[in-house]
């Protein structure tokens, strides 16, 4: 089957716009499906270590509870590498192809989430300050993120298991 190839010359604008669109429309797809594939991890990843330790945890369950803890906590820190990658491109095409620059740097959807500073706009102003979480009647000092979330059920989880092979 023959198959035309299309020179970026003979591309109309409209084309490319619609392109972007499509592109950009992908990724935030594919971000959200990235999102739910975190907590769908978080989930069987508890499910298992309440299965591990519910009646006892011996030397070797604690063992594998450690593995099953490092090999989960590996393929978040790849979800964080992808999610990376997808936001990132979502805010070039915000930025420089939309026109989301200068005091407009932090106005489009993915920049507004992620507050990271362009890289070539000087003229845009500092970050915004990260959202402060609110618990009970005040708010934390300190940003809460769902990264900060994983981390510490994995470690928390990771030293149970460390402490209960070693006793």
């Amino acid at each position: 089957m023959d198959s035309e190839i299309v020179s970026d010359a003979s591309r109309s604008p409209k084309a490319d716009r619609e392109d972007v669109r499509a592109e950009y429309a992908a990724l935030n797809s594919y971000i959200s499906l990235v999102a739910t594939f975190r907590f769908t991890i978080a989930g069987f990843f508890i499910a298992a270590a309440g299965l591990l330790s519910g009646s006892g945890v011996t030397r070797e369950r604690a063992l594998l509870l450690l593995a099953i803890t490092v090999s989960l906590w590996i393929l978040e820190l790849r979800n964080r590498s992808l999610l990376g990658n997808l936001d990132g491109r979502a805010m070039q095409i915000e930025r420089e192809m939309w026109g989301y620059t200068g005091a407009q740097a932090y106005d489009a959807f993915t920049c507004r989430q992620l507050k990271v500073r362009p890289a070539n706009d000087d003229s845009a102003p500092e970050p915004p300050a990260p959202d402060k979480t609110k618990l009970f009647f005040w708010k934390l000092p300190l940003a809460v993120t769902h990264t900060l979330g994983f981390d510490l059920m994995y470690l928390s989880v990771a030293v149970f298991a460390t402490y209960s092979a070693l006793k």
